[in-house]
């Protein structure tokens, strides 16, 4: 999908310049993307090639086309992608991803970033570390030195963003699980909603502080994860969410950002 001259030079253009910390993600991103695209057209080749008669049904091919016809995606693809339940929805996700990836590369760095449109979403995050203390560094600032942080805005959806952080980045599509969001006076966790598993989160203000700077209480780190499925693997970070009740309330109501609730 993505040539590598064109990329090249269009990462040259961004902000940041080709050796940006975000602009290197964006590279490495590009690159994940293509290599998936190249799996999926040459399992689409074979197929085509066994039905017609042209080539032996292997077991990977006839894996490939019983997969298919059930409406999965293929394990070869799983393999080199991301978790999903149906084709369909799996091929909406390499649109989408295609699509954040290809703005950002070709009109500039999103207002806001769908977080679960990364392979990498925990080195998206170090490259806005990595931004940040770029920034300061005439403050004397080292990156050991320095934590994320986080903030839920008023911003309920990506549509409500008119333009980007001056520091840090904003991230949306995330879902709270175990608990939801209470927008009133500034904003809080509340308990989750009768009969509903997950509720959206607002559009999230991500960057760094020094650690000494970090706040110590008001907040509950809520575990994040890519997917429904909680597993080490599936881990990205903690993010920060404002509280008035103690953690271990939350701990206990099992309390956890998801990317994704497919």
């Amino acid at each position: 999908i993505f040539k590598n001259e064109d990329t090249k030079e269009a990462l040259k253009k961004l902000s940041g310049g080709a050796t940006g910390p975000l602009n290197i993600h964006l590279r490495q991103e590009i690159e994940r993307l293509n290599r998936v695209v190249v799996v999926v057209a040459e399992t689409l080749r074979m197929l085509r090639l066994a039905i017609a008669g042209s080539i032996a049904m292997s077991d990977d091919v006839l894996a490939s086309l019983e997969a298919v016809y059930a409406g999965r995606p293929p394990a070869a693809w799983l393999k080199i992608s991301w978790e999903s339940p149906t084709l369909g929805l799996w091929f909406q996700g390499l649109l989408n991803r295609h699509d954040q990836l290809h703005s950002w590369l070709n009109s500039g760095r999103p207002k806001s970033f769908w977080f679960h449109g990364f392979f990498n979403p925990q080195g998206f995050l170090t490259a806005v570390k990595q931004e940040v203390t770029r920034k300061h560094a005439a403050d004397g600032w080292a990156l050991d030195d320095v934590v994320m942080i986080s903030a839920v805005t008023r911003m309920v959806d990506a549509a409500a963003v008119r333009e980007g952080p001056s520091e840090g980045v904003y991230i949306h599509g995330l879902f709270l699980e175990g608990c939801s969001w209470d927008a009133k006076d500034g904003g809080k966790l509340v308990d989750a909603q009768h009969k509903k598993l997950f509720s959206p989160l607002p559009v999230l203000h991500v960057t760094a502080v020094q650690a000494r700077d970090k706040k110590k209480t008001g907040f509950f780190e809520a575990p994040c994860y890519k997917g429904r499925r909680r597993t080490g693997q599936t881990y990205v970070c903690n993010v920060m969410l404002s509280t008035q009740e103690s953690r271990t309330k939350w701990i206990l109501r099992g309390a956890a950002l998801l990317s994704s609730i497919d």
